[in-house]
Formats: C-alpha cells, structure tokens, sequence
C-alpha cells in the first residue's frame, strides 16, 4: 500500500521564505535608493550654500571696488581741482613777479633826460607763458631824438622785449621838450622768474 506524503506545508514555508526575501530586498532597496537621494540631497544643498556665498562676497567685492572707483573719481577730481589752483597761483606769481621784473628793467634802460610819464600793461588774448603774454605801452618826455633813440636800442638789445614799435614823436612847443609813445611785448624768461623767486625766499 503506498504511502502519500502531504507537501502542501512545505510549499506554503517555501512561500513564505520567498516572500519575507522579497520584501527584505524591496525594503532594503529602498533604503539605499532613499540613502542616495538623502546624500545627493545633501550635496545639493552643500553646492548651493556655497553658490550663495560666493555670489555674497562677489556682491561684497563688488561693493568695494565701487567704493574705490567713486573715492578715485573724487581723487582725481581733488586732484584736478588742485591743479587749477595751482596754475591760478602761479599765474598770480608771475603775473606779480612779471611787473616787477618789468619796473625793474626800464629803470635800468631809461637813459639820461628820458622821463616816462605813463605805462599801461594789458595781456594779451591766446597767449602763452612761453610767447609775450603782455602788450606794455609807454608814454614819456624827452630833451632829444637821440635820447629816445637811445631808449629803443636798449629795450631791442634786452631779449623779454620783443615787437618794439615808436608810434609817435611831437615836440612841444610850449614845453620845448619831446613826447613820444611806444609799445613792445614783453615775455618772462623763466631763468629772470626763478632768480626773483630766489631774491624773494631771500629776502623773506
């Protein structure tokens, strides 16, 4: 008589092992997949932390070097102002220097029995330090031609002196003396403006 053995338990603990490996491996499936979103999460949030402070300190930078551009404007600016004053001085200084300087020449050139008895200096338009900034025209009395003549000689012989013209030449008769009138350009020599800087420091 054969025997029959019942299989139905064995296939149903078969089942349950295959089930509780399945689920094992799905939920640990998932725990690695939600492991490796979490980390990549992470990362993300890592790259946009440091995203955000790079853009704050370029901001930063930014900011500063914005500040320099502007204090470098004003600077320059300041610096600009600076120099103007400056040129405004110095043509103060020369223009002072300048007429002392010419006072000083004609006292030495006028020569005996010539008296002047106006000069007038205006400056001239479009000129420069290095032309004959200034149109001098002077008035005076003479005993004689030659006194006069004499005078013109040496203002061509002095070189500030430049474009020396005689308007003109009367004789009084009630005074018996000559009146004459003439104009010249006078430039400064730069070497004349140091040497009455130094007079000056000098003196001072």
């Amino acid at each position: 008589m054969d025997k029959r053995i019942n299989l139905l338990p064995w296939r149903d603990e078969v089942n349950k092992l295959r089930n509780r490996i399945f689920y094992t491996f799905l939920v640990g499936t998932i725990l690695v997949c939600g492991g490796i979103l979490l980390l990549f999460h992470s990362y993300l949030q890592l790259r946009i932390e440091k995203e955000k402070t790079n853009v704050a300190y370029l901001s930063r930078e930014e900011r500063l070097m914005r500040a320099q551009i502007k204090e470098i404007q004003n600077l320059k600016e300041d610096k600009n102002l600076f120099l103007k004053e400056m040129r405004i001085i110095q043509s103060l200084q020369n223009y002072r220097t300048s007429i002392v300087i010419l006072l000083d020449k004609l006292a030495y050139l006028i020569p005996e029995g010539v008296h002047l008895t106006q000069l007038t200096r205006k400056e001239k338009k479009g000129s420069n330090e290095e032309d004959s900034p200034y149109l001098v025209t002077v008035q005076g009395r003479a005993q004689t031609n030659a006194s006069i003549s004499l005078f013109l000689k040496r203002l061509e012989e002095e070189l500030s002196f430049m474009n020396i013209k005689l308007n003109e030449v009367a004789f009084s008769k009630k005074t018996s003396v000559l009146t004459f009138k003439l104009e010249f350009n006078h430039g400064l020599l730069q070497e004349e403006i140091k040497e009455e800087i130094k007079d000056e420091i000098k003196e001072g």
